[in-house]
């Protein structure tokens, strides 16, 4: 079998919409923004700020997903037959690598 064998998982993000800063008016953010329109009510007030609260989770996830895609696709290539184990091992090593690198600077 080559490829697929955890669908994909490193696109996972590309694949499906989660909600971001897009403005338009069918967004959590513009839902968001209504709600903030009505700072003398509590329950809107809670509302928005779980809303930016999720959003700011959404963006955190997107980076974290974006972050290990690399040892994604080689965990993926290797259990789908097309790497083999030291592959796989080499490019996550490569991964950490640029990961400590680009942490340090």
């Amino acid at each position: 079998m080559s490829g697929g064998s955890y669908n994909y998982m490193e696109s996972w993000f590309i694949r499906n919409d989660l909600p971001d800063d897009d403005d338009s008016d069918e967004s959590l953010p513009a839902m968001m923004k209504r709600l903030e329109e009505y700072p003398e009510h509590s329950g809107a007030v809670v509302a928005a700020t779980q809303m930016r609260y999720l959003l700011q989770l959404c963006d955190n996830l997107r980076t974290r997903f974006a972050q290990l895609g690399p040892v994604m696709h080689a965990v993926e290539w290797r259990d789908s037959g097309d790497w083999g184990e030291e592959q796989m091992l080499n490019a996550i090593e490569k991964w950490l690598t640029k990961l400590q690198e680009k942490e340090s600077a």
